[in-house]
């Protein structure tokens, strides 16, 4: 189990550094490098999952700044948060015109078929 609050903290950098990678992967059209921001956030968040808030240590993300760290937090929080996640994912899915509504109409047409979410 992680519990200090540096590693938390590290392990969440790691994740916003992950969606932001995937985000320029995007705008390069570089599957690789949006691959590789997929396996970044995926590992911050197994991180995360060791702390003793888990995944909910991702919260504070759905406030970020930049849009595409929120869709990716909102993707990650949605089996821990749901009714937090949907929020900013309907939000950016209905009112972005960025990649990140990219993000949020991926993982809400994944909920509407019942995907598991990551």
């Amino acid at each position: 189990m992680m519990s200090n609050p540096g590693e938390i903290a590290d392990a969440v950098e790691q994740f916003k550094k992950g969606a932001l990678l995937y985000q320029h992967g995007q705008f390069m059209d570089d599957s690789k490098l949006m691959i590789a921001g997929i396996k970044m956030c995926r590992a911050a968040a197994d991180r995360v999952d060791q702390g003793p808030e888990g995944r909910l240590a991702l919260l504070p993300l759905l406030e970020h700044t930049d849009e595409h760290i929120q869709a990716f937090a909102a993707t990650y929080l949605y089996r821990v948060a749901p009714e937090k996640a949907l929020v900013v994912l309907e939000y950016l899915d209905k009112y972005r015109y960025t990649s990140a509504e990219r993000v949020a109409w991926d993982m809400l047409r994944a909920i509407k078929r019942g995907d598991p979410a990551p």
